[in-house]
């Protein structure tokens, strides 16, 4: 394949004290992408500083072009605000000056596609951390065709 005819999607997500980076190669005869590099990098409150360099890391180890990157996915929460204003900030300003797609996604929601994609099947909920004795809970049913949510965007005390 040639250099020229690849597409990448870019996704990374700051809502926690971690920054998830991944690049995937986009497959459009099987609708499919292919995770060509992935980290994970501890922020610790510095997602405003280490985001981009990391991301240009990331595509220079996969040796991925700018002009590569067809769309950027971006985790949209829930999580800490600050987080989630970073990441979308920096994804709408690298998807505005490349002219490629933005989509958001739940937090919650891929890591329901992920257990999807582990081969979990039933029904079950994905919880996260609200802080203040608070959680993020959603319910899924996991099925042969995906994840399929069950409740929506809330949060509850933990009790």
């Amino acid at each position: 394949m040639s250099t020229a005819a690849r597409s990448f999607v870019l996704a990374f997500d700051t809502a926690n004290e971690v920054i998830a980076l991944g690049l995937g190669l986009l497959d459009a005869d099987r609708s499919a992408v292919t995770v060509v590099a992935s980290a994970e990098v501890e922020a610790r409150r510095a997602s405003n500083t280490q985001l981009v360099p990391r991301i240009d890391r990331l595509c220079a180890e996969a040796g991925a072009a700018r002009d590569e990157i067809a769309c950027v996915a971006v985790g949209r929460g829930p999580g800490s605000f600050t987080g989630v204003r970073i990441a979308l900030a920096t994804a709408k300003g690298i998807a505005s000056a490349l002219g490629v797609a933005l989509v958001g996604v739940s937090s919650l929601d891929a890591v329901a596609w992920g257990l999807w994609d582990a081969g979990l099947r039933g029904t079950g909920a994905v919880v996260a951390d609200a802080m203040r004795r608070e959680v993020y809970p959603v319910r899924f049913s996991l099925t042969d065709g995906g994840a399929v949510r069950l409740t929506a965007d809330r949060v509850v005390k933990a009790a």
